[in-house]
């Protein structure tokens, strides 16, 4: 029998130190946000991510608005939004991809279902609904093949 130790990942300064790693992702999140109208779809899309890794650091570092400072002025007078678009969203996420291997990574040092886990579980699917809701991709961030091959994606028609 070979017996598992599940580290986590550790409270207080332990625990800053591990999401103030996160930090130039939130700050790509928001800077993709300014391309969205706000608080429309799109920008609510990627608030996601940054809403629930806020939510997870606090369970850890007990510091509410981990995030907050990171956040990039918002005009609400400007028309002129252009949006992400498909490409340059699949673009965006794919440079995101270290950050979902990195809740990854960390979810793997926590006892599998605890409360450490659920709490990166909840970072790491809001950031793949973000991508969904861009790219339409369910499992963007996922495994794209199995031992019988290419898992088949349905496109919404």
């Amino acid at each position: 029998m070979v017996k598992v130790v599940y580290v986590g990942i550790g409270r207080g300064e332990t625990a800053v130190r591990v999401f103030d790693e996160f930090r130039p992702y939130v700050s790509a999140l928001r800077a993709m946000q300014q391309d969205c109208r706000p608080d429309g779809p799109d920008f609510l899309a990627l608030n996601l991510p940054v809403l629930a890794l806020e939510t997870t650091a606090f369970h850890f570092t007990r510091r509410p608005y981990y995030y907050d400072q990171l956040k990039l002025p918002i005009d609400y007078h400007r028309d002129d939004h252009p949006g992400l678009g498909h490409n340059a969203a699949i673009a965006a996420f794919a440079e995101l991809g270290r950050y979902a291997d990195r809740l990854l990574a960390l979810m793997k040092r926590c006892r599998p279902f605890g409360e450490d886990y659920q709490a990166l579980m909840i970072t790491k699917a809001a950031l793949g609904t973000a991508a969904y809701h861009f790219t339409h991709d369910p499992a963007f961030f996922g495994a794209k093949a199995d031992s019988a091959g290419p898992v088949g994606i349905q496109r919404p028609q």
